[in-house]
């Protein structure tokens, strides 16, 4: 771009015309993530959070899209933001510095106080509104991945005094097989071992499969050992979930197996019933199945927020929060693990509007069947 035969003039007009309307857009582009993650349109379309959306579909580098994710959620709970983005009265690394700080009490005033403000003066409101304990002095290295050459990477981490004992202790215990004390042979062997006991446990797998009958195959969902290395063989240790487009979703993390036919509507533990997914793509069925408000619901009764003030509930909410806390007491008192009694709850939740009376001893049967069934 050649820009030699612009007048100074037209230059400094064309910057300030420029800086205005990327402000605009900068506010536009927040606006619009935000109704996207409203929308789940990220997970629709194959990517797992929205920030790999931004990476991957948007091509941000992982600042920017840290930046805009964290505006377009507080923009979404404080309106305000996006108009104060599009004047320039803050930006976003002034969001960044007040995002912990932002209440709906006190969300207006904090932000006209750091309106047009440096960084180095929103740090000092900060710290008179809001003082911390003084940190203590030390040094920390956080975990590096550094490629070096093909196939070859530098990893650094910081350690615990008492990881560096135990991995001096292996360099000793291995100097035999490894005399140059070189420690990315005993961190490979150690790595290995703790593979397999997460692929048994988590995937299933096993050197010997053998019969699986009783309680003893069976892992909190029911599933059996047997199925669940099934499913995972089948389908990869990565999520199911494609798009319309026939993109993929490329999560490899926060796995879980996910029934076709909810479990809750009658759906089985069969091996042709399930499938991988990610959380959130597991979560989103569970919405698209359900209803967004009745998964809110169980989400909300699983994060233990049972005690809300008398005040601020209304009585339906009130009295089901009752009926299951009756519930959830009688599976414990039974024998049934905390994970066993939470999980048929939220399902027996999941099935029931807000607004339906339901009576303990009702919600107590639906329950045991959902905690009993194979």
């Amino acid at each position: 771009m050649n820009l030699s035969d612009r007048s100074d003039e037209e230059l400094l007009s064309d910057i300030t015309t420029l800086v205005g309307s990327q402000r605009e857009l900068t506010a536009r582009l927040v606006a619009n993530l935000a109704e996207i993650e409203d929308r789940r349109l990220h997970l629709l379309a194959g990517f797992s959070s929205m920030f790999d959306f931004c990476q991957k579909k948007l091509r941000m580098s992982e600042a920017e899209a840290f930046r805009r994710i964290l505006a377009a959620r507080l923009g979404r709970r404080f309106p305000a933001v996006y108009s104060l983005l599009a004047s320039g009265h803050v930006n976003l690394s002034t969001l960044e510095l007040v995002r912990e700080w932002l209440t709906e009490e006190n969300h207006e005033e904090l932000l006209s106080a750091v309106t047009g403000k440096r960084k180095c003066e929103v740090q000092a409101i900060l710290a008179v509104r809001f003082p911390q304990p003084d940190r203590p002095s030390r040094i920390q290295r956080l975990a590096m991945v550094e490629p070096l050459a093909e196939g070859r990477f530098r990893v650094e981490f910081t350690a615990s005094d008492e990881l560096r004992r135990k991995l001096e202790l292996c360099l000793d215990l291995t100097s035999h097989a490894n005399p140059s004390r070189d420690l990315d042979v005993v961190i490979e062997r150690a790595v290995d071992l703790l593979l397999l006991d997460l692929e048994k446990k988590r995937l299933g797998k096993t050197k010997r499969p053998r019969c699986e009958t009783g309680e003893s195959a069976r892992k909190p969902s029911g599933v059996t050992n047997r199925v669940r290395r099934e499913v995972f063989e089948r389908d990869g240790i990565r999520c199911t979930y494609v798009a319309e487009d026939g993109r993929r979703c490329e999560a490899t993390a926060f796995l879980e197996l996910d029934h076709t036919e909810p479990k809750a509507l009658g759906g089985s533990n069969e091996a042709r019933n399930l499938r991988v997914r990610c959380r959130a793509h597991n979560q989103l069925w569970a919405e698209q199945v359900y209803g967004r408000e009745r998964v809110e619901r169980g989400r909300h009764f699983r994060r233990k927020e049972w005690a809300a003030p008398d005040g601020d509930e209304p009585c339906e909410a009130k009295q089901a929060r009752t009926v299951f806390e009756k519930v959830h007491l009688a599976l414990r008192t039974m024998g049934f693990r905390e994970h066993q009694a939470r999980r048929a709850i939220a399902e027996v939740m999941s099935k029931h509007e807000a607004k339906e009376p339901l009576a303990p001893e009702q919600a107590l049967r639906e329950a045991l069947l959902v905690a009993t069934a194979a």
